[in-house]
C-alpha cells in the first residue's frame, strides 16, 4: 500500500487552506455573514475531500481529475 494521502502536499496545503479559511470566517464582517461564511468553509473542505478522494483512486486519469477539481470549486468561492 502506497503514502497515506495526508502525506501529499497537496492535502497538507488544502489543511493550510481550511485553516486559514476557518480562522479569516471567525472574525467580522465574516462572521456575521452565515451564508457567505458557510459556503468558503465547505469550499474549503471540499477541496481537502478531493484531494483525498483523488489520492485513493485508482486511476491516473481520475487523479488528474480530482487535482483540477478543488481549484475550480476553490474559484467559485472567490469574488
Amino acid at each position: 500500500m502506497g503514502e497515506p494521502f495526508e502525506n501529499s502536499e497537496a492535502w497538507k496545503t488544502a489543511r493550510t487552506l481550511t485553516n486559514e479559511v476557518y480562522e479569516l470566517c471567525s472574525h467580522e464582517p465574516l462572521s456575521k455573514d452565515f451564508g457567505l461564511r458557510d459556503q468558503l468553509q465547505r469550499a474549503a473542505v471540499s477541496v481537502m475531500n478531493n484531494v483525498a478522494e483523488g489520492w485513493e483512486s485508482l486511476h491516473v486519469a481520475e487523479k488528474r481529475q480530482a487535482y483540477n477539481v478543488p481549484d475550480v470549486r476553490a474559484g467559485k468561492s472567490a469574488p
